[in-house]
């Protein structure tokens, strides 16, 4: 699930002008509509000449974009596409040079909900906020961030991801973890926790918007986290988990992930090492790491069609992945 963020999110903020769908002037939605639905169907289409002319600046011959796009395309290359959700966000009162975090929060209409977006060192200007939908084999958004420059909306932000994994989107996985969570009770439901944070990934639009909707989500992943997360070494240390000889394994980051094809969901795991050393020790590192983890924890022992883990040492070197499936990680699948 790829995604370019621009800038990133931060809870202190200045608030800021937002208009929703239905409150937009009729000129102004359909405008933005046909903005971001061109934009989309360029990408689709492969047609990233068209797309580069609506690019902001700073956008401009941005490598990681320019792959962004052309992958995004090949994924949605034979999707329809609509239009689901603009919102227009009004910066013009941001200071000058700020660093500070700007936000906008964006009350829903006839309803007590809203979708908050929060962004770091925002330029003052007029934005806008789009969500095109792919309808086809695979559920797919691309959401994406304009901005107006001299009277033109130009394209400043581009975040597509999967809105399904494993042939269930966001709602079923949300779902799911909850009857789960429910049937392991008194014990704590390992799986749940994780399929909690799958779901939230699913139905986020990008790393700087939430909802009242995902903050219920959160609200409830946070009552079940598991207690050994609670006791974390240091921040960026999730737990410390031990092998079947004593080993330590200091695991940073787990999350549900979906493989590029839509079809499996493997359980991705990061841990910190020393320096790599020899690839044969270091594999079989990781692959008693995995059996670890389903001793540990039972409920994720077939679960998942495998687990990719990442030993990342400490220079900033590229992680040592591992795939890992059959005996050494009991691959089944969740119930459909």
């Amino acid at each position: 699930m790829a995604t370019m963020a621009f800038w990133s999110a931060s809870h202190s903020a200045t608030a800021q002008n937002c208009t929703t769908q239905s409150k937009l002037l009729s000129g102004t939605r359909e405008t933005l509509a046909q903005v971001a639905l061109s934009a989309a169907t360029g990408v689709r289409n492969g047609d990233l000449g068209a797309v580069a002319s609506t690019l902001a600046p700073e956008l401009r011959n941005n490598p990681n974009l320019l792959y962004l796009l052309r992958m995004t395309g090949e994924k949605i290359a034979n999707d329809s596409l609509a239009v689901t959700q603009l919102y227009e966000l009004d910066a013009n009162a941001v200071v000058p040079g700020s660093d500070s975090t700007t936000e906008f929060n964006c009350k829903l209409v006839g309803v007590n909900a809203a979708t908050i977006f929060t962004v770091n060192g925002l330029q003052r200007g007029l934005y806008a906020f789009a969500m095109v939908e792919a309808s086809g084999d695979r559920p797919y958004v691309i959401s994406m961030l304009l901005r107006q420059q001299a009277g033109a909306w130009k394209l400043a932000g581009f975040y597509p991801h999967d809105r399904a994994a494993r042939g269930h989107d966001g709602l079923w996985h949300w779902k799911d973890a909850r009857e789960r969570v429910v049937a392991a009770r008194p014990n704590a439901s390992w799986l749940g926790w994780v399929e909690y944070g799958l779901a939230e990934t699913l139905l986020r639009p990008a790393a700087f918007v939430t909802t009242t909707h995902l903050e219920k989500l959160r609200g409830e992943r946070a009552e079940v986290q598991p207690a050994e997360l609670r006791d974390s070494l240091s921040n960026d240390v999730l737990f410390l988990l031990r092998g079947r000889d004593n080993a330590g394994y200091a695991i940073t980051q787990m999350d549900a992930v979906g493989t590029e094809d839509g079809k499996r969901l493997y359980l991705s795991v990061h841990y910190r090492v020393g320096p790599i050393g020899d690839p044969d020790k270091a594999r079989q590192r990781n692959v008693a790491l995995v059996k670890a983890l389903m001793d540990a924890h039972a409920d994720l022992k077939g679960a998942f069609d495998g687990v990719m883990v990442f030993a990342d040492p400490p220079d900033g070197a590229d992680p040592f992945a591992t795939e890992v499936t059959g005996e050494d990680a009991s691959a089944r699948t969740l119930a459909p």
